[in-house]
């Protein structure tokens, strides 16, 4: 899910994005639905600073509106190689730690077994 609400910006238009999360909103939201919760992280950590600097400086401009396009969509070439291997870096992070900030949330869960 899409993380932090002061993140919303025209990416989330182009997207059909509805809400912004935080990680223990999106936790308890799936709690409250009857499942257990076995990881709750946020991810794409990489793109949490580009994110807040350009979401704030369209809020700033007033510029957020007028042309909704999708963010980072430029993946080819060296940048989308750096963000390709930072990500793959989360990853295997992520098997072992929670990441303190990112563009989205992750939400393992399962249902509960029966007692």
């Amino acid at each position: 899910e899409p993380a932090f609400p002061a993140l919303r910006g025209s990416h989330d238009t182009v997207v059909h994005g509805s809400r912004r999360f935080r990680r223990r909103e999106l936790r308890g939201a799936v709690e409250d639905a009857g499942l257990e919760v076995l990881r709750c992280s946020y991810q794409n950590m990489v793109t949490f600073a580009p994110a807040l600097i350009l979401r704030s400086w369209q809020r700033w401009r007033g510029t957020a509106a007028e042309h909704p396009e999708a963010d980072f969509d430029h993946g080819s070439g060296p940048l989308g190689a750096v963000f390709a291997q930072w990500l793959a870096l989360e990853g295997f992070l992520l098997q072992y730690m929670r990441l303190p900030v990112g563009s989205s949330v992750l939400c393992v869960a399962r249902k509960r077994a029966a007692t």
